[in-house]
């Protein structure tokens, strides 16, 4: 989830969830490799802080309390 806008995420998923007519299950993870993080810019060391903050805001976001 750290490599994703918050936004854009729950926007893909409300979409795939609507096209497969609400049968979508949607898991989360903060990422695997260190790698990764470091080539986009990310300290490994956030990645689960990252993670949460964005969950909280997808939440809103899907239940309808975020503008």
């Amino acid at each position: 989830m750290p490599y994703h806008h918050p936004f854009m995420l729950a926007d893909r998923i409300n979409q795939l969830d609507h096209m497969t007519r609400g049968r979508t299950m949607f898991g989360v993870g903060p990422g695997a490799l260190v790698s990764d993080a470091m080539m986009m810019g990310i300290d490994p060391a956030r990645q689960r802080d990252m993670m949460d903050e964005a969950l909280g805001v997808i939440v809103r976001l899907l239940r309808g309390r975020e503008p």
